[in-house]
């Protein structure tokens, strides 16, 4: 893993003034069609497919970084042709969804393909080497109540996507994202420390293995409750595999 050095957080503000979300139609409405809003998704960015525009972008993103934090930041090609230019492996239009540490800097940068997968452009990717080091969401924690429930999902559309429902049914829930199941750093415990907890990882194969080994972390630093028992709870999705397709089908519904 590279060592923390400033150029994802460098690049994270150059995309955020030149290319926010909010400005692509066609990443919106992909947002609208996951049940997902403005609001919720404030601070993400949306990379074009044209190739002329990434060159572009990515030529803006240099002049205001430097080419030496532009390739430590994992987003460029190291080999071939296209050294300097954009990853292959970050082809295709991209939701780009910014991972932050806990007090708010961008650590990481999840691209999520919009459109079919081709040979080497996985549906979603971090730059090389810049995997995240903080849970998503961990830079909202501190504005939550000390007796707000905290829920460890799978990913930040599912984080996003658990805060919407918790809302929507009033409770005082709000989740923690992990880039995938198998994904844990004993660090993280401390942000779960003395609050009440929640396992909601998907409703699959992998989410129905790590439940036990999930929810004895998490006992280990929970709040207890009167009879000395640590309080954690396991939440599953009631509809499809993820907190998203919960999320869509309560919009489908209503």
């Amino acid at each position: 893993e590279a060592p923390e050095d400033g150029s994802v957080a460098a690049v994270a503000a150059v995309l955020a003034d030149l290319v926010p979300i909010t400005r692509d139609r066609a990443a919106m409405g992909y947002l609208r069609d996951r049940g997902l809003d403005c609001r919720a998704t404030r601070g993400w960015y949306a990379l074009p497919s044209d190739e002329t525009a990434r060159t572009r972008l990515r030529d803006e993103v240099v002049a205001r970084v430097g080419a030496e934090a532009w390739a430590s930041s994992g987003l460029s090609s190291v080999e071939g042709p296209r050294v300097g230019l954009w990853s292959y492996a970050w082809h295709g239009p991209r939701v780009v969804i910014p991972w932050r540490a806990p007090n708010g800097t961008v650590e990481a940068l999840q691209g999520r393909l919009r459109g079919a997968e081709s040979d080497g452009v996985r549906k979603y990717v971090f730059p090389r080497g810049r995997r995240p080091r903080w849970p998503y969401g961990a830079e909202g924690l501190d504005l939550a109540g000390a007796d707000t429930a905290v829920a460890v999902v799978e990913g930040a559309i599912d984080a996003v996507s658990f805060d919407l429902l918790a809302r929507a049914h009033g409770a005082d829930a709000v989740a923690l994202a992990v880039p995938g199941v198998s994904a844990w750093d004993a660090r993280w415990l401390r942000l779960f420390a003395r609050r009440p907890c929640i396992v909601g990882l998907d409703a699959d194969r992998a989410g129905d293995a790590a439940v036990g080994e999930m929810r004895s972390r998490l006992a280990s630093v929970a709040r207890r409750d009167g009879n000395r028992r640590p309080i954690v709870s396991v939440q599953r999705p009631r509809v499809g595999k993820d907190w998203n397709d919960a999320l869509t089908a309560r919009e489908v519904v209503a």
